[in-house]
């Protein structure tokens, strides 16, 4: 038998603390011949009195939660009742014992005797019954409403909760929940601002705005990633074709040597070792190309590190009537035009042989083969032969053999030399007074709706750079903190212990490089104090990106990419889908980040929606993992419920 549980009232008259009445030693099953026995009477008076007493203010407090009680006990015994028709007729069949539902009980001792009575049968029917579909049905039940709220608390807030929109203030993309109308206060800033600067605004422009925004809205502050203060691209020339990694690296004057190699498992981007930013002369590399090309050919160019390298920094096809679209529009560039950079475009103009020298031989033709008159065996055959080239015949190129190289911290419009598809050589220019640091430059370009600079190489770059910023400010840091290094005697310098101790101060700035010793150890600290404090981890939990197979994540690439126009996820091949998913790292990270955020709110929180129940995660540490073979991310949790 289960402990006895408290029903709540059936009567008309609210029942307060003191209705509680405890069972008595009455025959079980019962039921008592006068309903108004002493005690009730006495309950009964006490009300009264307590009645009479209220003013008039607590008397309309008391009958308003009276009337809540009244309301949630109706709730409870709708709960009952369903339990009841959909568990106990099917229970009762075969039961020794049945039991009928008192719908007559008036008093509270009668309440918990029927409740009791309830209780019993059910448990005696269930131990009988044997396990069929039937007996488990209120089980299973009561877990399917549990997780049906789960399911529906996360398409809520993570599967209809679409990524793509973009901020009205500073054109960033994120989730449609996270994004909030703007107010006429809001927009009256906004508009006070324009006023200031003497430009005209659209209010049809700005709709919708992301947190951030909308907190520095509502202190009167126009934010600072605005697009109004600089925060966007350069338009897009009109005309051009589209521009092929060797083709950019000719026309760029900086050239970032970096070691990006696609890896194996889904043929993801990485790096190794650092980013060597070279300048090069545009008008060197152009005269390297051979004038008598026609501008439809295309030659294969390496470029090299150093002529003497056996490999290649980057090697492909190159046209060039793809160099020339571009050397027009990017020579009456800004950026072009502050350092002087002039090409000769006559070395690129087109030699058209006369008409007389071009016969049609047909020896050069390539003869058509009919699949349906001839063998299989020829048709594999014709199919598995090859187009070699020699490889003395290609193109090498070492443009910076002998330059020196420069810090991409200090050189200041290293970004936009480097890659001119996204910059089409002009700088970046920040509104006067807005103070521009280079993390919020990436945190504004990486999640543009304009993806232009969300490319693997343009990612990989800035986080190289920021990277070392990070080290930058740490040895900056180290060094000022010398005070306890003034008075160095050479026993201290003898004394091992004292060595070791000062070796660990001093690589404390490595804490802010991710994935460094000193990282991981005060991250093992933080673990071990959580493992002290609040015991060890109830659960272990592995959760890991499949962007392969996210039909909505494909989805939403194909929407930002516009790669494959007139498909679906659904449509796609496997290639097609590592292309989609290797182009756009960012957004594919905030969505897996968005997940595990969603997954660990639910398990932290003590609503329904909870799929746990009671269960609630007091506390965890998680490691986000990227191993070598480019698998997905995995992020691992350690969690204290």
């Amino acid at each position: 038998m289960e402990p006895d549980v408290q029903i709540p009232s059936t009567s008309s008259t609210p029942m307060e603390t003191d209705d509680i009445v405890p069972p008595t030693s009455a025959i079980p099953f019962a039921v008592p011949h006068t309903p108004h026995n002493a005690k009730a009477q006495r309950q009964s008076m006490y009300r009264k009195r307590k009645a009479a007493e209220r003013t008039p203010a607590e008397a309309a407090d008391f009958a308003k939660a009276a009337a809540e009680r009244q309301r949630r006990c109706k709730q409870r015994r709708l709960a009952n009742s369903a339990l009841d028709t959909g568990t106990l007729e099917s229970a009762t069949v075969s039961a020794p014992v049945v039991v009928e539902r008192t719908v007559t009980a008036q008093t509270s001792a009668q309440r918990q005797r029927a409740y009791r009575q309830r209780r019993a049968a059910q448990i005696v029917s269930q131990i009988s019954t044997p396990p069929t579909h039937t007996a488990v049905q209120p089980e299973q039940s009561t877990w399917n409403i549990k997780w049906s709220s789960s399911i529906k608390r996360f398409k809520t807030t993570f599967l209809d909760n679409e990524f793509g929109h973009a901020c009205s203030v500073c054109d960033r993309l994120w989730f449609k929940n996270d994004l909030k109308i703007i107010t006429a206060a809001q927009l009256q800033v906004i508009s006070d601002w324009f006023v200031k600067e003497n430009r005209q605004l659209r209010e049809e422009d700005y709709t919708h705005i992301c947190n951030t925004c909308r907190f520095s809205l509502n202190k009167h502050k126009l934010p600072t990633l605005a697009k109004v203060n600089g925060f966007s691209y350069p338009e897009i020339p009109p005309g051009l074709p589209p521009l092929d990694p060797i083709s950019e690296r000719l026309i760029s004057p900086r050239l970032p040597f970096m070691q990006v190699r696609r890896l194996r498992h889904d043929f993801s981007y990485g790096i190794i070792g650092e980013v060597i930013n070279v300048p090069v002369n545009v008008e060197d590399m152009v005269k390297c190309l051979p004038r008598h090309l026609d501008e439809d050919d295309v030659i294969n160019v390496n470029i090299k590190r150093n002529l003497a390298h056996k490999t290649n920094y980057i090697s492909g096809y190159m046209s060039k009537r793809t160099i020339k679209e571009w050397l027009d529009v990017l020579q009456n560039s800004s950026l072009y035009r502050l350092y002087d950079i002039k090409v000769d475009l006559s070395r690129l103009q087109t030699v058209v042989p006369p008409e007389e020298d071009l016969q049609d031989d047909s020896a050069h033709r390539i003869e058509t083969i009919a699949a349906e008159c001839t063998p299989e065996s020829e048709i594999l055959a014709s199919r598995q032969h090859t187009l070699l080239w020699n490889e003395e015949d290609c193109l090498d190129i070492a443009p910076g053999h002998r330059a020196m190289p420069l810090n991409i911290i200090y050189d200041r419009h290293a970004e936009e030399l480097s890659f001119p598809a996204i910059y089409y050589g002009q700088p970046r220019r920040f509104h006067m007074g807005v103070s521009v640091t280079p993390y919020m430059m990436a945190t504004s370009e990486l999640r543009r709706s304009d993806r232009r600079g969300a490319t693997p190489q343009k990612v990989l770059y800035v986080a190289m750079k920021i990277l070392r910023l990070r080290m930058v400010d740490g040895i900056y840091s180290t060094f000022r903190n010398v005070s306890t290094t003034e008075n160095v005697t050479r026993r201290m310098l003898e004394d091992p212990e004292f060595l070791k101790e000062f070796v660990v101060q001093n690589l404390a700035f490595m804490k802010s490089v991710p994935n460094s010793v000193q990282y991981w150890a005060s991250r093992k600290r933080d673990l071990f104090a959580m493992l002290r404090q609040l015991g060890k981890p109830t659960i272990f939990l592995t959760l890991s990106a499949n962007e392969v197979r996210w039909l909505i994540l494909l989805n939403l690439l194909l929407k930002l990419s516009n790669k494959y126009p007139g498909k679906v996820a659904e449509d796609l091949n496997t290639s097609e889908r590592c292309n989609l998913v290797s182009d756009d790292p960012v957004t594919c990270c905030i969505y897996f980040h968005k997940l595990v955020g969603t997954l660990m709110n639910m398990l932290k929180a003590k609503q329904s929606y909870n799929p746990f129940g009671q269960y609630f995660v007091k506390d965890y540490f998680f490691r986000i993992e990227f191993q070598h073979r480019g698998s997905p991310p995995r992020t691992h949790f350690g969690v204290v419920e």
